[in-house]
């Protein structure tokens, strides 16, 4: 604490009488001790001159203080410590919060990573391995026939469709609704729209060991052979549906997703087969551009993947469509281009309305984001979990 104007001047009196009776080191002491007091611009300490004052000079310096005063003019020794004390537990937090803050980051970095949309490169090595897996075990350590094998893989297969239709319907748009409107928002985002390969890893491990606890291995590792061609079927046209590549066997198939997109998100649940909807009552018969230029074609229904779509491209006498051709098939197609232009207006009205918004990307120019490139780490990591995970069925047999 600084002392006041008036205690300073009676301390440097009291210190010059007491000092004159030393002539050697009066004017040293003297210019030392009195400079800084009267300036008050650098704070002093005065013990060394108290010390040097009498009883009776002290009293006297003191008289018109109280005794609080002085323990603030004589700082305590108890007080720069308990100072430091409270900075450094200051500091401990500051630390402990950075590095709470560090680890979220990470968990969110390490979440985003098992997130993450593959590429279909990524997609074929991981599914690819795991189905070279179960053809080599079921055709050459189990001694199973090629027909029976076919067979299992077929019953796989229709299994994986339904497993499609149910994870679409019920877990995309009403447990992960949030995550799942950003593809019906961007719907030409290729980089989000191939599903995480992790979490199906981890479903496919449980549900091969479900099945062999029921059926056996041989018999478990050939169906999982059906469900993994499916699941590299679905991911593929699920990409060319919301891309420029557009082969006639799949513009029916593609129509029909563009219908659950932009036409109403309840129907069309099915990516790969409308059996599915057809069954459980959410196939759209009087609103599907299809169905109502070819009515048999809500009787072609089969439970396998893109089987329907390409046998109903064929009796429609589509084998004509070009890929990339910009003639127009459907009435989705058209319907997709309108919903293109109206973003596309949307976002000019949203540029008038907030100069903010023009530092934004535009909407369009993120539905047209294209699929990236496949990443080798990414690809030798799939692959180890793909190793991980066919261990784990090798011991628990």
């Amino acid at each position: 604490m600084m002392p006041s104007l008036e205690t300073a001047s009676k301390l440097d009196e009291a210190g010059t009488q007491s000092l004159s009776s030393h002539p050697k080191t009066a004017t040293v002491a003297g210019k030392a001790f009195v400079s800084p007091l009267l300036s008050l611009s650098v704070p002093v300490s005065p013990i060394p001159s108290l010390l040097r004052l009498s009883r009776c000079e002290l009293r006297e310096a003191m008289k018109d203080r109280r005794s609080s005063n002085l323990s603030e003019l004589v700082a305590s020794p108890h007080t720069r410590p308990r100072r430091l004390t409270d900075t450094r537990t200051q500091n401990d937090n500051d630390k402990s919060e950075t590095v709470m803050s560090a680890r979220n980051s990470s968990l969110m970095m390490l979440l985003r990573k098992i997130g993450r949309s593959p590429h279909l490169m990524e997609v074929g090595a991981s599914y690819g391995s795991g189905m070279a897996f179960g053809m080599y075990m079921c055709l050459f350590q189990f001694e199973m026939g090629v027909t029976a094998w076919l067979l299992y893989a077929i019953l796989g297969s229709i299994v994986y469709t339904f497993l499609e239709y149910w994870f679409h319907r019920i877990i995309l748009h009403e447990i992960l609704d949030m995550a799942h409107s950003n593809h019906h928002r961007w719907p030409r985002n290729l980089r989000i729209i191939a599903t995480p390969i992790l979490p199906v890893q981890l479903y496919d491990c449980i549900a091969v060991l479900i099945l062999m606890y029921f059926l056996g291995r041989p018999a478990a590792y050939a169906i999982n052979c059906g469900v993994a061609i499916g699941q590299i079927i679905m991911d593929s046209v699920h990409v060319a549906f919301h891309s420029h590549y557009r082969p006639w066997y799949l513009e029916s198939a593609r129509s029909y997703h563009l219908h659950h997109h932009f036409s109403t998100e309840d129907v069309a649940h099915g990516l790969t087969t409308p059996f599915w909807d057809m069954i459980f009552g959410t196939m759209p018969s009087d609103t599907w551009f299809y169905y109502k230029r070819y009515p048999w074609a809500r009787y072609l229904q089969l439970p396998f993947p893109l089987l329907s779509f390409v046998l109903m491209a064929l009796l429609a006498g589509e084998t004509t469509k070009t890929s990339g051709a910009e003639q127009k098939l459907s009435d989705h197609a058209a319907l997709d281009l309108q919903q293109q232009q109206q973003h596309t207006n949307n976002d000019d009205d949203d540029k008038h309305e907030n100069e903010a918004e023009q530092q934004k990307p535009k909407r369009r120019d993120r539905r047209v984001m294209p699929h990236g490139s496949a990443r080798s780490n990414y690809i030798l990591f799939t692959l180890f979990t793909t190793y991980l995970v066919t261990s784990v069925w090798q011991l628990c047999c």
